[in-house]
C-alpha cells in the first residue's frame, strides 16, 4: 500500500536533472491513472508522474505539462501516449457517480479499477481480497465502471461506481478528480491500493466475486461433458495469415466489410464442425456458444446462448455456463478471465501478433499440476479435427492424469496411513 493522507509518499526524481527534492504540489485522479503532480526544487521543472500503481507498477509514466514530453517511453506506447493525450484534451463532460456506503471508516484502503479493457478492470478488482482478509481494520474504497459493481465481494466499505463506457476510460475526467477529491476530505488516513495487473490467482476465491462457485473438479467424470466456445466477431478464429490480417482491420470500407462477414461465416463453420466431431465422440455431451452477437442460426444440438446486449443477468447466465463446462475455448482476448477460473479448462487461439501477451487473459492458478493439464493453448490456424482432437484428449485423459498429477495424490503421508507402510526405524 502507498499512504497518500496525511503523509504523500514521495519517491519521485524529477525527469530533467535527476533530483530527489521533488515537492508534490497534488495528487490528481483523472481515471485510470493515479498522478503526482510535481515541481523540481531545484530546476522547477513541472511534471506529473505515476503512483506506483496498477500497470504503472511496472510501466510508470513521467511527462512534462508544458513541453509534453514524455520520458522513459520506449516500451510503454500503449499506456503513455493515451495518458498525455488526454491531458492536453481535458474532458468537462458530467458523468454519474454514485457513492454507496456500507461502512464508516476514517482509514481507508482506496482501489481503483477504473481501466479501459474489460480484463484490466477485473484483475485489478481481484486485489480487494487481499485488503479484506488482512487488513480489515482499514476500510476498503473500491472506484469502478458501473458496469462491474456486480462482482463487488461482501465487507468492503465503501463503492463508487463511474458510470462511462470502457471505451471511453483512457480519457481525463475532470469530474472524477474532483469527486474523488472532495471525497478524500471525509477520510483521516488513505493508502493507495498497488492493485496489481496480475494479482496471485491461487489465493482468490472467485465465488467471493461473482458468487458461483467454480467447478468441482471432483465431479469431472460423473457429469456428461460440457464443452462452451466464447464468441467474438472482433477476434475471429481464422484459417491463415491473410485472413488474420483481415479480421483485424476495422476499416469501414464495404470490401473489407463484406470480407470480414465472410470470415465470420467460416467462424461458424469451423465452430459447429468441432462440435459436431465432438459430439460423435461423446454422444452426451452438452455444446453451448457464449459473446456478444446473434446472427446466424446454429444446429439444435448447440445451446445458443448469445446476445445482442449484455446487462448483469446475462453475466450470471453466462458465469453458470462456464462454472459448469469442462472445456471453454475462445480465442485470446475473448474476456477468458472468468471464463479460466470458472470451469474445470480451457483452450485458448493464441495468434502469432498475440504472443508477448500470453497468459495475460488467463486466470488459472496453476499451482496444481492437473491445472497445467486442463490448461491448453493453441496457435490460431487450428483446424477443427485438431481442436477437437485436443479437447476430446482432456477429457479421456483426465481420470489418469488426476491420479498422477493432483496434489491430494502426491504426499508420502497419505499412502503410509492408508496402508500402513512402515519405515525401518520409525
Amino acid at each position: 500500500m502507498i499512504e497518500i493522507k496525511p503523509n504523500i509518499f514521495n519517491n519521485f526524481l524529477c525527469p530533467e536533472c535527476k533530483s530527489s527534492k521533488v515537492e508534490v504540489k497534488e495528487i490528481v485522479f483523472p481515471g485510470i491513472h493515479v498522478l503526482a503532480d510535481c515541481k523540481c526544487q531545484i530546476c522547477n521543472t513541472l511534471f506529473f508522474s505515476d503512483f506506483p500503481i496498477g500497470h504503472a507498477l511496472f510501466y510508470p509514466v513521467t511527462f512534462n505539462k508544458s513541453s509534453y514530453t514524455i520520458y522513459d517511453n520506449e516500451n510503454i506506447a500503449w499506456f503513455a501516449k493515451p495518458l498525455l493525450n488526454s491531458y492536453i484534451y481535458k474532458l468537462n463532460d458530467q458523468i454519474s457517480i454514485q457513492k454507496k456506503i456500507y461502512r464508516q471508516t476514517k482509514d481507508i484502503i482506496l482501489l481503483n479499477c477504473i481501466d479501459y479493457l474489460y480484463g484490466h478492470v477485473l484483475l485489478k478488482l481481484f486485489n480487494a481480497q487481499e485488503y479484506l482478509e488482512k487488513f480489515n481494520k482499514l476500510g476498503l474504497v473500491i472506484i469502478i465502471p458501473k458496469q462491474f459493481d456486480w462482482l463487488i465481494p461482501e465487507g468492503v466499505s465503501e463503492v463508487w461506481t463511474v458510470d462511462i463506457k470502457l471505451k471511453d476510460a483512457q480519457n481525463w475526467f475532470v469530474v472524477i478528480n474532483d469527486f474523488i477529491q472532495n471525497e478524500l476530505k471525509r477520510f483521516s488516513k488513505v493508502y493507495l491500493s498497488l492493485a496489481f495487473s496480475h494479482p496471485e490467482f491461487g489465493k482468490i476465491d472467485i465465488e467471493k466475486f461473482t458468487g458461483i462457485k467454480p467447478f468441482n473438479i471432483h465431479n469431472f467424470t460423473k457429469q456428461n461433458p460440457t464443452f462452451t466456445f466464447i464468441y467474438r466477431e472482433d477476434r475471429l478464429w481464422t484459417s491463415g495469415k491473410l485472413s488474420s490480417m483481415i479480421s483485424e482491420i476495422n476499416s469501414q470500407m464495404y470490401l473489407f466489410s463484406l470480407l470480414k462477414n465472410i470470415l465470420i461465416l467460416f467462424q461458424k463453420r469451423k465452430i459447429i464442425k468441432t462440435f459436431r466431431l465432438l459430439k460423435n465422440i461423446f454422444p452426451n455431451a452438452v455444446f453451448n456458444i457464449v459473446g456478444i452477437d446473434t446472427k446466424g442460426k446454429y444446429p439444435a444440438f448447440i445451446n445458443d446462448m448469445r446476445k445482442n446486449k449484455i446487462n448483469i443477468s446475462i453475466e450470471k447466465l453466462w458465469c453458470k455456463i462456464y462454472s459448469e463446462s469442462h472445456i471453454v475455448i475462445g480465442i485470446h482476448g475473448s474476456n477468458m478471465i472468468l471464463p479460466s477460473v470458472l470451469s474445470a479448462g480451457f483452450i485458448e487461439l493464441l495468434p502469432m501478433s498475440r504472443e508477448d501477451n500470453f497468459l495475460q487473459d488467463i486466470a488459472k492458478s496453476f499451482n496444481n499440476r492437473v491445472d497445467v493439464f486442463l490448461g491448453r493453448f493453441t496457435q490460431e490456424y487450428v483446424r477443427p479435427i485438431e481442436l477437437a482432437s485436443k479437447i476430446a484428449s482432456v477429457i479421456n485423459k483426465f481420470p489418469e492424469a488426476f491420479i498422477r498429477y493432483d496434489n491430494s495424490f502426491l504426499g508420502h503421508k497419505v499412502y503410509y496411513e492408508t496402508h500402513k507402510w512402515k519405515i525401518d526405524g520409525n
